[in-house]
């Protein structure tokens, strides 16, 4: 039964972390298998407890609607200090999809700002990332600022990637909106810089590149939504 359990948390550590950005859900998850492998059933049942209470408060999150989602996640970040850093890329894609462009840049510049100042942080190359590309999204949206845009999707691609970045590859949303804005050649730039951190996605960004160059708008999958 301890082994099953075990390889329930490990199950589920892996697909929190792939859906969502919350650390504290992986980090309960740790818990509870520490706990089980030394044997405290009580306090595996506890940590157990908080774990589904975390898992519903973020499906109360994944569920709402854009403008509700925004408002929960700037109600739960942190005013500063390293919680926020972690917390800004959530609220300036939350603060884009909700319509609010203003807000998303703001959002965008801070974690911009933020990444400058801690280089070594783990952090460091989703900040780079996310914080250019909600920073491009909103320049083409809002203002129609194209070069602008292809400028930030770059600086994206030639960050150093992160884990998650490396695993489970670049956001193409930016990608897309360009493509749609008809700039083939700067998105085929930005696969080319994203295969030196993604090289786990050699395959989707030969397919991508491919289809693209044939005049098509490639299947982005998943990676609109990482």
């Amino acid at each position: 039964m301890k082994f099953a359990c075990l390889g329930v948390a490990s199950l589920l550590c892996s697909t929190l972390w792939a859906q969502t950005p919350n650390q504290a859900l992986v980090d309960l998850t740790d818990q509870i298998k520490t706990a089980l492998q030394q044997d405290d059933m009580d306090g595996a049942n506890r940590l157990t407890i908080k774990l589904n209470l975390a898992i519903y408060k973020q499906l109360k999150i994944t569920t709402a609607t854009p403008k509700e989602k925004l408002e929960q996640l700037e109600k739960a970040a942190p005013a500063s200090g390293p919680e926020r850093f972690y917390a800004l890329s959530g609220l300036a894609k939350a603060a884009f999809d909700a319509g609010d462009s203003a807000l998303a840049d703001s959002y965008a510049r801070e974690l911009l700002s933020d990444a400058a100042e801690l280089p070594k942080d783990w952090n460091n190359g989703n900040a780079i990332f996310f914080g250019n590309m909600v920073a491009g999204r909103v320049a083409l949206r809002r203002d129609h600022n194209t070069e602008l845009a292809t400028s930030f999707l770059l600086a994206a691609g030639r960050g150093k990637g992160s884990p998650q970045l490396n695993s489970f590859g670049p956001n193409m949303s930016l990608a897309k909106d360009l493509l749609e804005a008809g700039e083939r050649d700067t998105v085929l730039e930005y696969f080319t810089l994203c295969r030196s951190f993604w090289k786990m996605g050699t395959q989707k960004l030969d397919d991508w590149s491919a289809a693209v160059k044939g005049g098509g708008m490639p299947d982005f999958g998943a990676n609109l939504v990482y």
